[in-house]
């Protein structure tokens, strides 16, 4: 399969008085995903956007993963079947070069109707621990490469889930599960996005609520800045 880099949006959406800032990011077969960063800002005084378009935060990528966040973790974190599964693929992703062996089953797990549909489950659940960040972030990268080798498979329902839930625009559940799954969902609409952009409007249907839909407003901004900054950089 050909390496495809996607640069990730810089944008920011207050969620409940919190500030999410989503950074520089590259997805790319031999590369792991990093989950955008969080900023804390007072709900006193939220981000404005500017005049001409969502506000952008601009914030040098960055490999660390998040402390620990409060609350009790989801019961899938500790039952969830397929570790072994996203172990693999992990160290998999993570090389260079594949022997035929890492190969065939890596197109294995990519094609594991029951691997892919399961991810639902952890790209809904929010991760309130180090350990459960990285797990999430490797079920991100498997199901983006899914849908790069299978573009109708089973990844396109697990993607059309995750856009589609509620969970951030309930104020009644907690501010740290909100801006855990808000990051979810602003990587999974960039990138969604960038790979099959003739579904864009479908995206827009899916969008349940206005903070969704402000995530959705700043990937877009971003994603139009970057093909104006693209321009320029040809014309030189």
């Amino acid at each position: 399969m050909n390496k495809k880099q996607l640069a990730i949006a810089v944008g920011a959406v207050a969620v409940g008085g919190v500030m999410l800032v989503m950074t520089s990011l590259s997805v790319k077969n031999d590369s792991p995903n990093e989950k955008p960063s969080v900023e804390q800002h007072s709900p006193e005084a939220p981000a404005s956007p500017a005049s001409d378009g969502p506000t952008a935060i601009v914030q040098n990528p960055t490999s660390e993963v998040p402390e620990a966040r409060k609350g009790e973790s989801a019961p899938v974190w500790k039952d969830y079947a397929y570790k072994k599964e996203l172990s693999a693929f992990h160290r998999m992703h993570r090389k260079v070069f594949l022997d035929e062996t890492e190969k065939k089953e890596r197109q294995e797990l990519l094609k594991n109707h029951r691997v892919i549909s399961s991810l639902s489950e952890l790209l809904q659940a929010p991760a309130l621990t180090v350990d459960e960040v990285i797990l999430q972030n490797v079920a991100l990268d498997l199901l983006l490469e899914s849908l790069q080798d299978a573009p109708n498979g089973e990844a396109l329902g697990v993607l059309k889930d995750v856009v589609s839930n509620g969970y951030i625009e309930d104020k009644s559940n907690s501010l740290e599960a909100r801006k855990s799954l808000g990051e979810v969902k602003a990587e999974v609409l960039y990138q969604w996005s960038a790979l099959q952009p003739q579904k864009k409007s479908e995206i827009e249907r899916l969008l349940p609520g206005p903070v969704s839909k402000k995530i959705w407003e700043n990937v877009r901004y971003q994603q139009e800045n970057n093909l104006a900054e693209s321009s320029l950089e040809l014309r030189k």
